[in-house]
């Protein structure tokens, strides 16, 4: 598998996934900026390269959650703007009466 860049990606180990998954995004986040301290919990190596990865995939997740509340609300919003435009038709007409 390569990114988009022609870059080979790694396997996350299911053991890493499941502590980035505990750790959640932020704490991953926070581990990798400062591992050089020596009390991370992110496993060095091949480790930081998978949390690299990991953090890249839940980026991309949050982005389609994102995208799609967009056009969800985008859609919802035509919606009513036509239930408004239906629901004034009537008095709009009297009014020109």
């Amino acid at each position: 598998m390569t990114n988009g860049l022609g870059q080979e990606l790694m396997t996350i180990t299911p053991d890493n996934r499941k502590l980035f998954d505990s750790m959640g995004v932020d704490a991953v986040r926070t581990d990798l900026q400062r591992g050089f301290e020596g009390n991370q919990k992110v496993p060095p190596g091949p480790g930081r390269h998978q949390a690299l990865e990991w953090l890249s995939e839940q980026e991309r997740k949050q982005r389609r959650r994102e995208t799609l509340r967009y056009w969800f609300m985008f859609v919802f919003t035509v919606v009513a703007a036509i239930a408004a435009c239906i629901a004034a038709g009537p008095i709009v007409k009297e009014w020109l009466r």
